[in-house]
């Protein structure tokens, strides 16, 4: 019998550039009232990787998964985790 607690949940994302890759979900967290998910990829279990949350207008029970483009706010949720205990090393 599988304990619950023990599944993971994955999500696969698909890019612009024609790739998939799957992720495996670590958690979602809120930062300054919008939402992130956390995940790392299947192709580098050693990255962790952060995307924005938002509600897609004509469904509120949907979230569209969106890249944090401003530095700034990538760097409030990963001070954020790292509040939580997330080792997260940044490369230059």
């Amino acid at each position: 019998m599988t304990d619950q607690k023990d599944e993971k949940e994955y999500l696969t994302l698909s890019f612009d550039d024609g790739e998939d890759v799957e992720y495996e979900v670590l958690g979602v967290i809120d930062v300054e009232e919008k939402t992130y998910i956390v995940m790392v990829p299947e192709t580098d279990q050693d990255s962790i990787e952060i995307f924005g949350l938002e509600d897609v207008d004509d469904d509120p029970e949907t979230e569209e998964i969106i890249m944090i483009d401003d530095d700034e706010e990538y760097m409030k949720v990963v001070n954020a985790l790292r509040d939580m205990g997330f080792s997260i090393e940044m490369d230059e």
